[in-house]
């Protein structure tokens, strides 16, 4: 275990298991360790002491990959090749049999928020079962049929709203990225800015047509008619923290309307010499922040419609997007010339130099909950993270999108990172497993396995493959294990290949999708006896 705020290391290592760790989790209350291990058992820890709590739980017949804790600490959910089982927390006896319809490996497992389902991952396909019967439950993952333009996390988590050039806006269960309706469709333009209201009932969407339309979310049908009145393209759009009004952004103005009866209310706020790129609420709703094409971030009173102090200038292009940080402190802006700038939401000045990294425009910027981290994303097809205090760059997430990411999002409990791309795809990141340029692999005593990258030219990629040591992808598809050849991947394979941060695509058959690959059965050598067949 180590500090997350030093990153020293506290007490001494958590021994027991007689093989390879593969898969740890704590519980929602921070006070117990789960373990899985290649000695297929799996291990319960006190958090504090580090002391084994009971017996291993036995009943793997092979190595475990992944496991988790219900949020309420009584179960635990385990997997291994083609299995997965449940097991009691306290007394560590397993609960009924198997889930049943789960074949293949995955490197993943999750309860929903409520413990009432799990969720896992095998063969890259992904399944929910429910946790109390085992049966299979949700339907195969439709998709989007143009670039994703923006994605947005539920108030509780739960689901995913995104918003396309496709002309649609979709939602998806979060734990199974299934559909959780049919498209929401009526703009006759890409949906380019979308929003959902706090309370998670309503969503509202911004378009080409020049129209916002607002939803319920709950049955997908559109609560009222088109609301019209931007003379251009609303390429921003927001619910005031209430959920009373609705601030909209365009080139012509920024206005705020009456969430219920979509009347505008006041006067337009004009003062920006150029298009409205993005809009945000500060979190009490008193305050809105604008970015613009005229390269300035503006901050404006909402009772007023006044603007507060002077634009804050700083971008030398156009600012495509703004976000308060949830303290209501800061604002943070993304522009085309490429950086994420940081600024003193009272005074107007910026903390601090530019964010320097991402090598095209910055579109979409958000704060992690506890307001330490930001995350941004890039034409340059990138997402990073960003120290707030210290603009130090965490990390890239790497193997990502073979498009320009338009937008990314922060899940409400700051573990996990959403983005939407112009390769057509919605990806589910783990926020705690960034490539860090500068971290330290001391204190490892094995090899840490490397995630894929995007191909880069002809450079040999380092990737992990359980069963095999000093894997390599090669430029040409080929994987080669200590020098020799083990097999070929189709060109849709390799980007997604042994990523282990990439929780979920959306559609599962992406040309960029994410892919496992099960060898736990592999004969080879003199083995190949083990699969004969015999003719007569």
């Amino acid at each position: 275990m180590w500090n997350a705020a030093t990153g020293e290391p506290l007490g001494e290592p958590l021994r027991g298991h007689k093989g390879l760790t593969f898969a740890v989790a704590f519980s929602l209350d921070g006070l117990r360790i789960v373990s899985g291990s290649h000695d297929q058992t799996i291990r319960l820890w006190d958090a504090t002491t580090g002391q084994t709590l009971g017996e291993p739980l036995q009943g793997h017949g092979e190595l475990v990959f992944a496991v988790a804790l219900s949020p309420n600490g009584s179960r635990i959910a385990s997997t291994s090749p083609n299995t997965i089982r449940v097991w009691d927390a306290d007394t560590g006896q397993q609960l009924g049999e198997p889930l049943q319809g789960y074949e293949g490996l995955a490197f993943s497992v999750v309860f929903s928020p409520d413990g009432s389902r799990i969720a896992s991952a095998p063969n890259s396909m992904i399944q929910m079962w429910d946790a109390v019967t085992g049966q299979v439950l949700g339907e195969s993952l439709q998709s989007h049929e143009d670039s994703v333009t923006g994605v947005t996390y539920s108030p509780d988590g739960s689901c995913i709203l995104s918003g396309s050039e496709d002309k649609t806006v979709r939602l998806w269960d979060t734990a199974t990225g299934q559909p959780l309706r049919e498209p929401l469709g009526g703009h006759e333009g890409g949906a380019h800015a979308i929003t959902l209201s706090p309370d998670g009932s309503r969503i509202a969407s911004g378009s080409d047509d020049r129209t916002i339309r607002i939803w319920n979310a709950a049955t997908g049908e559109p609560l009222g008619e088109p609301l019209k009145g931007h003379e251009n393209s609303v390429d921003a759009v927001i619910f005031s923290p209430d959920g009373s009004r609705i601030v909209s952004g365009s080139s012509d103005a920024i206005q705020i309307r009456d969430a219920v009866t979509g009347k505008v209310l006041g006067e337009p706020l004009r003062g920006h010499e150029g298009e409205v790129k993005s809009v945000a609420f500060s979190p009490d709703g008193l305050r809105i922040a604008s970015g613009s094409s005229d390269t300035t971030i503006r901050l404006w009173d909402v009772v007023t419609g006044k603007v507060l102090g002077e634009p804050l200038r700083g971008h030398e292009r156009e600012v495509k997007s703004v976000a308060f940080s949830p303290d209501g402190l800061r604002v943070a802006s993304g522009s085309s010339d490429a950086t994420i700038r940081l600024w003193d939401a009272v005074t107007g000045r910026p903390l601090g130099g530019p964010f320097r990294g991402h090598e095209g425009a910055v579109f979409a910027v958000a704060f992690s909950p506890d307001n330490s981290r930001v995350v941004s994303c890039s034409y340059d097809r990138t997402v990073r993270l960003w120290n707030v205090v210290t603009g130090q760059a965490l990390g890239e997430l790497v193997g990502t999108h073979q498009g320009a990411v338009f937008s990314v999002a922060f899940s409400p409990d700051g573990s996990r990172i959403l983005s939407g791309s112009a390769d057509q795809t919605i990806r589910e990141w783990d926020a705690d497993n960034s490539v860090n340029a500068n971290a330290s692999d001391q204190g490892h005593v094995g090899s840490t396995p490397s995630a894929l990258e995007a191909d880069r030219e002809r450079t040999p990629l380092a990737i992990h493959i359980p069963g095999f040591d000093q894997c390599t992808l090669l430029w040409d598809g080929w994987v080669e294990s200590s020098g020799k050849r083990l097999f070929w991947v189709p060109p849709d394979n390799r980007y997604g290949l042994q990523n282990p941060r990439l929780l979920l695509t959306m559609p599962t058959m992406s040309p960029f999708r994410a892919t496992k690959l099960d060898f736990t059965r592999f004969q080879c050598g003199l083995s190949w006896t083990n699969v004969r067949t015999d003719t007569t």
